[in-house]
């Protein structure tokens, strides 16, 4: 594919949706340190999917209080508002991406992608944790995120999207690898344009453009490095799709970064498998 061909391309990526207006009042209400409860349900509640997703996900055994939270006030007081936050952005980027795509899809697994995006936040959340890491929940986001660019390319260059995996089932390459020979750029490209679009910090978007290549984060590798040992863990342990046919091998300098050994990892594997068997009301959220 010829240069002025690729920037085309990404040029139709520069033009990705932006924030529905309701979400993008949500976020800036969460930026400011004296918002309120009050206002930050008010803003919410004009908004009947984002109501009824926070709703649900809190009500969901994911955080363990099935059926006891009836209104948005409760939810935003028990989860807080970094996780709100966390949750209205990942949302949104499912929402705006995945609805109406199903059609569109081909042999892509739109459930599919959405369970192993899932499960892996869930690993990395785990991973965070074990590795005392500050903020785990940002590291559930950044694995919940990690692959919203391959939903971006689905919708914005469908007829290349159908050959890339055409490429992945009948010449057996990497998601990854068929991506580059196709377009040009990968998925976490596709993804860092969304993340710049919407605002997210830096070190999610790093997250989001780098977990195939951690040590080249600019501001924090040990997140783009969990991230990509829990997408590999969660191929390997079958939870999803995430487009691939092949499990991604995982890169030395992830672990080296985190300084583990891979044998280490094996000890959180008892509480990866309870926690995404936990989280099971949380993975039809986004059913298509």
């Amino acid at each position: 594919m010829g240069k002025e061909s690729v920037q085309r391309k990404i040029d139709n990526l520069l033009d990705l949706p932006g924030l529905p207006a309701t979400v993008f009042e949500a976020i800036q209400i969460l930026r400011d340190p004296d918002a309120s409860i009050e206002q930050l349900s008010q803003s919410i509640e004009l908004d009947q999917s984002m109501t009824s997703k926070i709703l649900r996900l809190v009500n969901s055994s994911f955080y363990g209080v099935s059926g006891k939270i009836g209104n948005v006030p409760q939810a935003l007081v028990l989860l807080g508002f970094n996780t709100v936050r966390n949750t209205i952005l990942s949302m949104s980027g499912f929402e705006v991406f995945l609805r109406g795509e199903k059609a569109k899809a081909g042999g892509f697994d739109l459930n599919g992608f959405w369970k192993h995006a899932v499960g892996t936040g869930i690993i990395a959340k785990v991973l965070a944790q074990s590795l005392r890491l500050p903020e785990p929940e940002d590291f559930f986001i950044a694995g919940l995120l990690h692959d919203i660019g391959k939903v971006v390319i689905l919708r914005l260059f469908q007829s290349e999207f159908m050959e890339i995996l055409r490429l992945v089932e009948q010449e057996g390459l990497y998601i990854l690898e068929a991506e580059k020979e196709i377009l040009g750029f990968d998925h976490g490209y596709a993804g860092s344009c969304l993340a710049k679009k919407w605002n997210m910090p830096k070190k999610l978007k790093e997250a989001i453009a780098l977990h195939h290549i951690p040590g080249s984060a600019e501001d924090d590798m040990k997140m783009p490095a969990v991230v990509h040992l829990a997408d590999s863990l969660c191929r390997g342990l079958g939870v999803g799709h995430g487009g691939d046919i092949l499990v991604p091998e995982i890169v030395p300098e992830a672990l080296e970064i985190l300084e583990l050994e891979i044998d280490s990892i094996a000890g959180c594997l008892p509480e990866i498998d309870a926690e995404i068997e936990q989280a099971a009301d949380f993975m039809t959220l986004f059913s298509v």
